[in-house]
């Protein structure tokens, strides 16, 4: 969650948001929706992906859209997941270890 809000701050101070308008919202916990803003241009998105490499993003056509169009921001960090099942194997592999050694397991 803080990428995300690092984007969406990032997003509200480079987009001017609060004077050219535009909407932001987060679906959950690793998406965020752009919506209403009228220009969005590929210099703005390369900025955006040099900045943020582990947030992906799609543009889709969106009816209620006032600009026709939203942007889904998806952050592609596994929110510090891996770690802990690095530490869960490490610990059934000493456990399973510490059984052989003491004669638990055949």
């Amino acid at each position: 969650m803080p990428a995300l809000n690092s984007l969406r701050v990032y997003l509200r101070n480079k987009m001017d948001m609060d004077r050219k308008g535009g909407s932001l919202f987060a679906r959950d916990d690793s998406t965020l929706i752009l919506a209403d803003t009228s220009v969005l241009s590929s210099a703005q998105l390369k900025l955006i992906e040099s900045t943020f490499p582990h947030v992906s993003y799609s543009v889709m056509a969106c009816e209620t859209s006032l600009s026709g169009f939203i942007v889904v921001f998806t952050c592609e960090i596994e929110c510090d997941r891996q770690w802990q099942r690095s530490l869960l194997r490490l610990l059934l592999h000493a456990l399973c270890f510490a059984c052989v050694m003491h004669g638990a397991l055949p």
